[in-house]
């Protein structure tokens, strides 16, 4: 072989490698290739399919509330955390934390999330946390969730943390299986894994992506829920709100909002199923599993009755008082399966209660959602509740 053509091979080993290296810090891919956001958003169990969700920002704002949007930076499995390993940590307790929006933090900054809060708290830095919330889910999706992730990253702790409007009447689905992970080839030239991504519909992984999407669809938006109904808009709210709406800067689903929360508040939970589930597979896999309730906000006051009024013109009374025992059953319901079940429960609600009541509003007014530093309450009462528990 001449020494021409040695040279040349090596210039094109050099190249190649180099090239592998690029690609590899500007495209960055996680461990598991199928797990997944898109895998828990409701629809799944009726065999509809989602894109993913890793690798990208998302904006969620409230323009009556404040001109500032909420950036939401989603790590490489779709959640709003940083990016996580399947191996536990050394010296650790690795907790996981599951819910709905609440849990992710909508309209708080990434670091005033409840995860934050329990951080803020654990100055020993005793436990590894793993923020799973995921904005627009309910039960169904946290079985399913619960399930692959246990089996995925071998936690201690499991925190549950149910929203009010989490307690439905409905029965639940419970996951007949668990996700079989699948691993990325860590061999695999970056390029065809990138080459796949592309074909698969999934999201580039970029790690220098700076453009953002909003949760919020406009009118113009066929997810728009009142698309093609804007008289339903102008029949229930005032122009500001209606405006705000239309236009993708408030919450179009939070209209008439406060009495589907009536009735909900109302109905006869139906957690029986469900929690037997959570205890079998708490225990099959020796993890302890704490339940949390988070109230509504006109659970614990009826000052922002008033700001809910405005997406409520047509129906809503006068006066509208859900803070009365009627509408607080569901604490009690909680605490009592959880009982049975030999889970750990913590009611957030007398906490927030007193909060409010001194005039520290932790809840936004036109927004149902809380501002961070309700959320980091919640993480330090958290963690004061869970720090003397023995997996």
């Amino acid at each position: 072989m001449s020494v021409k053509l040695k040279n040349g091979l090596l210039f094109l080993a050099v190249l190649l490698v180099l090239q592998e290296v690029i690609l590899r810090l500007t495209f960055p891919i996680p461990e598991l290739s199928n797990f997944d956001r898109a895998n828990y958003i409701p629809g799944t169990e009726k065999g509809l399919t989602f894109p993913f969700y890793r690798n990208s920002k998302w904006i969620w704002g409230s323009e009556l509330d404040t001109n500032y949007k909420f950036v939401h930076e989603l790590n490489r499995y779709g959640f709003r955390d940083e990016e996580w390993k399947t191996e536990k940590p050394s010296g650790k307790k690795r907790m996981l934390v599951i819910g709905d929006s609440f849990t992710e933090g909508i309209m708080a900054e990434q670091d005033q999330t409840i995860k934050s809060g329990f951080k803020q708290k654990d100055s020993e830095d005793r436990y590894e946390i793993l923020n799973l919330g995921i904005m627009g889910v309910g039960m169904n999706s946290y079985l399913k969730l619960t399930a692959d992730a246990i089996s995925i990253f071998k936690p201690d702790l499991v925190c549950l943390l149910l929203y009010s409007n989490d307690l439905t009447d409905k029965k639940p689905i419970i996951p007949e299986n668990k996700l079989m992970t699948v691993k990325y080839n860590y061999f695999t030239p970056r390029l065809i894994e990138v080459y796949r991504q592309i074909k698969n519909g999934s999201p580039i992984p970029f790690r220098f992506d700076w453009k953002k999407k909003s949760f919020l669809p406009a009118m113009t938006d066929k997810s728009f829920p009142w698309y093609g109904r804007e008289n339903v808009l102008l029949e229930h709210t005032i122009k500001e709100v209606r405006n705000s709406m239309i236009e993708g800067k408030t919450n179009p689903f939070k209209l008439n909002q406060i009495l589907r929360e009536r009735a909900g508040l109302l109905k006869q939970p139906n957690l029986e199923e469900a929690f037997d589930y959570f205890r079998k597979l708490t225990e099959k896999n020796n993890v302890k599993l704490v339940i949390g309730y988070i109230p509504a906000r006109h659970q614990v006051t009826n000052y922002y009755y008033q700001f809910d009024q405005l997406f409520c013109q047509k129906d809503c009374p006068e006066q509208l008082d859900l803070t009365v025992s009627q509408y607080n059953q569901h604490q009690n319901y909680l605490e009592n399966l959880s009982a049975i079940n030999d889970f750990e429960f913590i009611n957030f609600t007398s906490l927030i209660k007193t909060e409010e009541s001194n005039n520290h509003h932790l809840y936004w007014d036109y927004d149902d959602h809380m501002k961070g530093k309700g959320y980091l309450l919640l993480g330090n009462h958290l963690y004061e509740k869970v720090k003397n528990i023995q997996p």
